[in-house]
């Protein structure tokens, strides 16, 4: 009986180490302000890293910060801060509400 608690205990703390470690990049990420900060810590976290063609191949978490950044790049305020998705939706939906409709006549094929 004490083997079997001894044995859970270990791969609990095990377990947890290795969780920690997968979420380092996550935690280093969520303590930048802006855009251009989670790109420099980013750079920084990625720098030791050795990417070998296989680790090219597979999504991993550079592939996918890689992807997240360009995304943002185009989207980011001037001052490097995520726009108000709020305000955004607000501006949308006024914009939509304010469009001249004609509903009763469809589109036609002018060619």
């Amino acid at each position: 009986m004490k083997f079997k608690i001894t044995c859970a205990v270990i791969l609990a703390l095990c377990s947890s180490a290795i969780v920690a470690q997968r979420n380092q990049f996550r935690v280093a990420m969520s303590e930048a302000d802006n855009f251009f900060e989670i790109v420099e810590k980013a750079n920084e976290y990625f720098a030791d890293k050795q990417l070998t063609d296989s680790t090219r191949i597979t999504d991993n978490e550079y592939i996918k910060f890689k992807r997240w950044e360009w995304h943002w790049q185009t989207r980011i305020l001037p001052d490097g801060s995520f726009p108000d998705m709020i305000t955004q939706k607000r501006i949308y939906d006024d914009l939509n509400a304010s469009a001249n409709r004609d509903l009763d006549n469809p589109w036609t094929n002018i060619s």
